[in-house]
């Protein structure tokens, strides 16, 4: 969750993202790395580009290594469009990263109702009925529609 929360915040600094954006940060890499004078500004965009990549970048491997055995090349695009990146437009990567800090604070409340309710000596069938009645009350779809919408 703090992974996705410092993208948004990388997201806000980088402006766009999508279209050629991996490619300007590179062709700035490499301007830089010969010696072209560049502006800070242009330095700085670029800088937060590569830190958003870095970022998001965990975001795909933990897609991965959910998975048993290897990875076929179709898998691999799916993971791709299913993780925030550099590739993704500015718009798409804030919803997904928007949704993955929703489930993270829902899962937070969701154990420290757990914890809370065991303390209290709850059953494990007052649990399992507490925590379904949380999920019900807690869906993320509004998530997703409130980042489409605002």
């Amino acid at each position: 969750m703090d992974a996705a929360r410092r993208s948004i915040d990388l997201l806000g600094k980088v402006g766009t993202t999508g279209g050629i954006t991996a490619m300007k940060a590179q062709l700035v890499t490499l301007a830089e790395s010969l010696g072209f004078d560049l502006s800070d500004k242009l330095i700085s965009e670029t800088a937060n580009v590569q830190a958003f990549q870095a970022a998001t970048g965990n975001f795909l491997f933990e897609a991965i290594q959910k998975t048993k055995g290897s990875v076929s090349d179709g898998e691999m695009a799916i993971f791709e469009r299913m993780s925030p990146s550099i590739k993704q437009s500015a718009q798409g990567n804030k919803l997904m990263l928007d949704f993955i800090v929703a489930v993270g604070n829902r899962e937070k409340a969701k154990l420290q109702l757990i914890r809370k309710m065991e303390r209290q000596g709850a059953m494990p069938m007052q649990i399992r009925n507490a925590i379904e009645d949380f999920l019900l009350k807690n869906d993320l779809e509004g998530v997703v529609k409130g980042s489409l919408e605002g």
